[in-house]
């Protein structure tokens, strides 16, 4: 599954053009939970051991260093109405000040309560796809041109959105723990959805000669995370299709 192509000449076409480019074809036309992976995992009986996988390729891959990428490229930007969008999404990352409450810290709560499902045996296999993304993400993340960033953090908001309404369904599914007590969860099944729309606000702020930079960004973000999602599938089902 991979993101259309497109990222060349953004500063040829119109703002609704490159804002439906940016957000609604990713949105609408190929939104991430129609990657194999998880409409497999919608297709069956729910499965924790699964979750627990795919969560502990999120905890090492995103969770861990999200707020440093958000934090450094708030740093970069000039126009200060985008620095007042990634400072909010900051703000909550970091649990609006309160440490205990920052979202790295609840993620690994809820990793430490699903702790019993982690599947047998282990081992390094079972974070391979986590580890060989990290690096991919910084770069894209730490481009050059600061608008590729910002494209990467557009589109990441409106995949984060899919995928956490998507795994809050998934635990509403199963029987064995209650979702009410995985606070990371219930939140970010929330908190996305305000962060996914101040997507749309930032698109509209990238201006003319970032349009390029920013669909090359958002393209390679979609790209990396379907990636990832095709690793997570082989190891929970053996590479068999899905």
């Amino acid at each position: 599954m991979t993101a259309a192509s497109g990222a060349d000449g953004g500063a040829a076409i119109t703002a609704g053009d490159f804002e439906a480019r940016l957000i609604g074809w990713f949105q609408h036309d190929a939104p991430m939970t129609q990657h194999r992976f998880l409409r497999r995992l919608r297709s069956e009986r729910s499965n924790l051991q699964h979750l627990w996988t795919l969560l502990a390729n999120f905890q090492i891959s995103i969770s861990r260093h999200f707020a440093r990428h958000l934090a450094v490229v708030a740093g970069r930007v000039d126009d200060e109405r985008v620095r007042c969008i990634l400072a909010q999404q900051l703000y909550d990352e970091m649990g609006k000040g309160a440490f205990e409450a920052a979202h790295i810290n609840l993620f690994a709560k809820m990793m430490a309560q699903l702790e019993p499902w982690r599947p047998n045996p282990g081992g390094d296999r079972l974070l391979a796809p986590g580890r060989r993304i990290v690096p991919a993400l910084a770069a894209t993340y730490g481009a050059s041109d600061v608008n590729e960033a910002l494209g990467a953090i557009a589109v990441g908001e409106v995949v984060a959105e899919q995928l956490d309404l998507f795994l809050a369904e998934e635990f509403q599914r199963q029987e064995e723990i209650d979702p009410a007590d995985l606070e990371w969860l219930t939140l970010h099944a929330e908190l996305e959805v305000e962060h996914a729309s101040s997507s749309v606000t930032l698109a509209r702020l990238i201006p003319a000669s970032g349009r390029a930079a920013a669909l090359r960004g958002a393209h390679s973000l979609y790209d990396l995370g379907s990636a990832f999602l095709d690793e997570v599938h082989d190891l929970c089902y053996g590479g068999s299709p899905g």
